[in-house]
Formats: C-alpha cells, structure tokens, sequence
C-alpha cells in the first residue's frame, strides 16, 4: 500500500481490502465511490481519505498540510491496525472448515483502531437501528455539532463532534438530528468524558476484562444505552481488545447453526437459543481466542454475503 500526503508517497505492506472492511459494520463514516476500483472516502479524526486496495490518499485536513507528513504515515498505521498480520491470526484460529471458508470469503479484511470516543457513541446510535440510519444519524450529528473540513458533492465532510459539544447540545438540537431517543445516552456519556470522569483512553492499558468491566460500570444504566454489545464493539473497533466477541441478532444466528456442539450434549439438554448473551460470549472467546473479534468479522461477513446472495444481490 501507497501512503499519499503533500506530495510525498510512502509505501506500507499492509493486505487490506477496502470493502471488507468498511462494509463489515465496524465504522459508519465511509462511502463507496468507485466500487469496480473498490475505492472509498470517508473521514477519520480531522482528515478525510481515499482509499483503495493499494493506496491511501489524503484529500483534506484541518490542520496545516505542510505539518502533517510524518504524523500522517503514524495515524494511518494506527487507524489500519498495521501491527495486525492476518495470516498470522488466521493461522492461530483451531480448525473451523465454516471460519475457513468465511476468511477466503473475506480476505483482506481489517479490524481497524478508531478513536473511542467516536466509536462508543457510534455504537450508542445503532440501537435499535439498522445501518443505512446509523450512518445518517452520525453524518447530522457531524454536520450539526462537528468542523468543516472540505465541500463534496452532498455538502461537506465535517469532523466527529468532540465531547463538549454534544455535552453543551439541548434536547431539541440532538432531537433535530433524527437521533430520537437516544439523545439522552449520548448526552449523559459526553458529559462524563468531557467532565474526565470517563478516561476512554485509559482502557488501553487495561485487559479485556478489567476494561469492559470499566466501561459498563461507569455508563451502564438501564436508561443510559451501554450495556455489553456497545462496550464489546467499542473494546474491539477502537480500543483494539481483539478477543472482544459481539454479538447482534445475525451473529446468534450464525452461532446457532454452525457451532451449537459448543453448547448442546447428550448431557447436557441446555435449549441454544436461550442462551445469554455471556454465556456465548465468552464460550465464543475461548473457541478463538485473543483474536475473536476477527473471528466475529468473518463470521459477519459471510451472513451479510448470504443474505445479499438471497436478495439477488451480488456481494460488495
């Protein structure tokens, strides 16, 4: 992969295909725009990309361009989890002939390393929403309450709203931006970061467990929108805890049909599909160990291609 900045190109081995890994559900804020070249923009902290198999290119930032080379190169390697080495987590995985087909399926998808405040409320605005309004409820969250970087076509693409300013937001502004209900998750975490009294970046340096513990302790209310699937999501998509398993109604579906001997004996009658949400979880975790949110991804992907194949659509 090419790394394009101020006039400069950077090469960095990195196996990486763009739609995978965008298309998988892990991030909001990209858009296809040439998918026979699988080229996608989006934004990422303040800058905005093109991205293809081969080559990142930088578009737009806030800052000053003539500063920004060698900071670049570091957050791009960052944001794509270059220390990840896909053959080396595939290889680590017990033989899976379903996960094997599910990563031939998908190869060159990446977890990537966002930045957690923008992921935690991402995954706080996908309750009970399915992507397309996702991705329209974060764009007016980022037009309303974030930073012009560059005009396109629909508009502008502008920066993720920082935690004071959807701290200082009223009902009636984050309700204008079709946000409904859980505007009021999304203003009572702000103020808790934007207050230090939630360090999201102090998670880093802790474990799996002793991190999402953390996390659901200090914002899990019944009313306040952060229970185990949004701290699991945040822990793998930005915070980088790669044996995180979320899981969403399309995962169960797929553990139920391809791994219920996990869980079923002839001793042991337990009905699969009332199983908690820890308990396969975790028994999910143990199966693939420090990389099953890569597992998880897969897995994903190879319902998403299912059902689109069903829908006679062809797979992204």
């Amino acid at each position: 992969m090419q790394i394009e900045t101020s006039g400069a190109v950077t090469s960095l081995e990195l196996p990486f295909n763009p739609s995978f890994t965008f298309d998988c559900g892990q991030t909001f804020r990209w858009r296809p725009v040439d998918l026979d070249r699988n080229v996608w923009v989006g934004t990422v902290g303040e800058y905005v990309l093109e991205v293809s198999q081969n080559n990142v290119k930088l578009i737009s930032q806030t800052r000053d361009k003539n500063n920004a080379s060698g900071n670049f190169i570091e957050f791009v390697q960052k944001y794509f989890s270059h220390c990840d080495k896909l053959e080396e987590i595939y290889s680590s995985f017990p033989e899976d002939p379903f996960l094997e087909d599910a990563i031939n399926r998908s190869y060159g998808l990446k977890i990537l390393t966002q930045d957690p405040w923008e992921c935690l409320i991402s995954f706080v605005c996908s309750i009970n929403k399915n992507i397309p309004s996702i991705k329209t409820i974060i764009r007016n969250l980022s037009l309303r309450f974030g930073r012009a970087i560059v005009k396109d076509s629909d508009g502008r693409f502008h920066t993720f709203p920082r935690p004071t300013d959807l701290a200082r937001a009223t009902e009636k502004e984050l309700l204008e931006t079709g946000i409904g209900f859980r505007w009021r998750y999304i203003k009572f975490i702000a103020e808790k970061v934007s207050s230090g009294e939630l360090d999201l970046e102090s998670l880093r340096a802790l474990d799996f467990n002793q991190a999402r513990n953390h996390l659901i302790s200090r914002i899990s209310r019944k009313t306040f929108g952060v229970g185990p699937k949004v701290a699991d999501c945040t822990l793998l998509f930005s915070l980088h805890k790669t044996e995180a398993f979320p899981i969403d109604v399309w995962i169960r579906r797929c553990v139920v049909k391809n791994y219920s001997n996990l869980f079923v004996s002839q001793s042991n009658q337990t009905k699969i599909a009332h199983l908690t949400y820890e308990k396969m979880s975790t028994s999910m975790r143990e199966r693939f160990g420090k990389y099953a949110g890569y597992a998880q991804q897969y897995m994903y992907m190879s319902m998403l291609t299912e059902r689109r194949i069903i829908r006679g659509k062809a797979p992204a």
